[in-house]
C-alpha cells in the first residue's frame, strides 16, 4: 500500500520542483509552489506513519509554533476566503517547543480547517499564539487557542468530541480528527480542551497547552 501510494506522490513532487524551478513564475505562485511541494511531503509522510514503516525522527526538535502557525494559515487562506471566512492571527511569542514537525502541522490543520467548516460565510475565525502555563501541573509552555463565531457544539455531543468516529458533520467527517490530535498533544505531554456555545455569544474555542523542554 504505501508503495503504491508514494509512487504517485513521488511523481507530483518531481513536477513540482520542475515547475518551481521555472524562471517565468511570478512571486506568489513559486511560494504556492513550495507550500505544495511540502503539503506533498506530509502527504507521503503520514502514509508511512501510520502503517508502521516510517519513524519522523528519534526525538522531538525546537519548533517555533507562531511560523508552523503562520504557515499553515497561508495554506488554507484561499480556501478561507472562497467562504468569504476571515482568518486572523495573534502570534505574540517567537519561542519554541520540543516536537515532530509533522504531527504538530497535523494537530493545528486539523483545528483550522474544522473551524472554517463550522463557521457561515462571513464568519471569522481567530488563532492566538502566546505563552502560558498548563492548569494542572503549572509548567510553562505555548498555548495556541483556535477559536471560531460558528454555531457552536451541542450540548449532548461536547463530552464525546474527542472520541474516535464521533463526528457533528454528518456524512462529510470521519470522527479521527480530534481523536487523532488528542493522542498527538497528548504524546507531546501537553493538553488539549475545548469550550463551546449555542447561545447568544456562540461559537466555539479549542485551546493547546505544549511545555517547553
Amino acid at each position: 500500500m504505501a508503495h503504491e501510494i508514494n509512487n504517485p506522490l513521488e511523481a507530483v513532487t518531481n513536477l513540482l520542483y520542475l515547475i518551481n524551478r521555472n524562471t517565468s513564475l511570478d512571486e506568489k505562485t513559486v511560494e504556492y509552489t513550495r507550500m505544495a511541494i511540502s503539503e506533498v511531503d506530509r502527504i507521503g509522510h503520514i502514509a508511512r506513519q501510520a502503517l508502521g514503516f516510517y519513524r519522523e525522527a528519534a526525538t522531538p526538535v525546537p519548533i517555533n509554533i507562531s511560523e508552523l502557525i503562520d504557515n499553515i494559515v497561508r495554506l488554507y487562506a484561499a480556501g478561507a476566503q472562497n467562504k468569504v471566512v476571515h482568518i486572523e492571527t495573534q502570534l505574540e511569542t517567537q519561542a519554541a517547543v520540543p516536537a515532530f514537525p509533522g504531527e504538530m502541522r497535523q494537530v493545528f490543520s486539523n483545528l483550522i480547517v474544522n473551524a472554517v467548516d463550522a463557521v457561515p460565510r462571513g464568519g471569522t475565525i481567530k488563532v492566538r499564539v502566546k505563552q502560558g502555563r498548563d492548569w494542572k501541573s503549572r509548567a510553562l509552555g505555548i498555548r495556541v487557542v483556535v477559536s471560531d463565531n460558528g454555531p457552536g457544539i451541542p450540548l449532548p455531543a461536547r463530552p464525546h468530541i474527542f472520541e474516535p468516529f464521533f463526528t457533528t458533520k454528518g456524512e462529510k467527517g470521519t470522527g479521527v480528527g480530534l481523536w487523532v490530535s488528542q493522542g498527538v498533544v497528548e504524546k507531546h505531554c501537553g493538553s488539549i480542551r475545548m469550550k463551546s456555545s449555542t447561545g447568544v455569544m456562540h461559537g466555539t474555542s479549542f485551546s493547546v497547552f505544549l511545555r517547553y523542554a
